[in-house]
């Protein structure tokens, strides 16, 4: 082997080695384990790599996923806490699925990606960056997929959803949430929305007792499908102090449990 190669190697080396180490340190991670697909790192399924995580641990365990599209329905369960997920850019890594309701046996259990336990993190992963991307298929009768159905059942639960800087695309004709339950909370921020957004936007679920009692917001979004004009009454435009509490770290009580490297890492880098 050439010097020349040789060099061009430890480069290489120590620039991957540099990076690993960065996440490292950003995260303060104890654990790091890598996803690739192609059999380069520990693991070639994200489930693999956080059923390895140990039990209730009181340290942080990274896992690293290198790109490519990642099909698997992936489960967090409750014990495996304090982990997060590092991808290589949300157009890069991307963890899908698809299920829906009559293939899985329920609404609730038609998830791509859940997540049960206590102080858990992503970056740069579809669905964290927020890259929502319908694959209903259209139909006659319109409407032929939702985003969201929250449930939050009173007024005092502290629940809901809230999406921020993201895209919606694909094909069919979707609604950004259903009313699952009475308060069901949902607000889009700073979202383009592509014309595969019904133009209005959201449904009650057949109950229009629950128009007086949801939060259905939208604030800033842009795009064809972002247009309000045919928006049902019970769907609001949010002004940005309205808005405010809903894309605060303080939404998902992220003063808690969220470090500053999890909030700047990404201009870090």
């Amino acid at each position: 082997m050439s010097m020349k190669v040789v060099s061009s190697l430890a480069c290489l080396f120590v620039t991957v080695l540099s990076l690993s180490e960065k996440y490292t340190h950003f995260h303060q991670a104890s654990l790091v384990l890598v996803v690739d697909l192609n059999g380069g790192g520990n693991f070639t399924t994200v489930q693999s790599a956080i059923d390895a995580v140990p039990d209730s641990s009181s340290f942080r365990t990274l896992i690293v996923i290198n790109p490519g599209i990642y099909r698997e329905k992936v489960t967090v369960h409750k014990k495996k806490t304090n982990v997060v997920l590092q991808g290589k850019g949300y157009q890069k890594t991307i963890i899908e699925w698809n299920d829906t309701a009559l293939s899985s046996g329920g609404t609730f259990y038609s998830f791509s990606f859940a997540v049960y336990a206590d102080n858990f993190v992503a970056h740069n992963v579809s669905f964290v960056d927020c890259r929502i991307r319908s694959i209903a298929k259209e139909t006659r009768s319109g409407i032929s997929g939702i985003i969201t159905a929250q449930a939050r059942d009173s007024e005092s639960d502290q629940t809901g959803f809230s999406f921020v800087n993201c895209t919606i695309s694909g094909t069919g004709k979707i609604w950004l949430g259903r009313a699952w339950r009475a308060f069901s909370t949902v607000v889009f921020s700073n979202t383009y929305m592509s014309e595969v957004i019904s133009p209005d936007g959201w449904n009650n679920f057949g109950n229009t007792t629950r128009d007086r009692t949801v939060t259905f917001g939208e604030h800033k979004c842009f795009g064809e499908g972002a247009n309000y004009t045919k928006r049902v009454a019970y769907g609001k435009q949010l002004t940005d102090a309205e808005a405010a509490k809903f894309t605060d770290i303080s939404f998902i009580d992220g003063q808690q449990w969220l470090n500053q490297s999890d909030i700047f890492l990404q201009a870090e880098l």
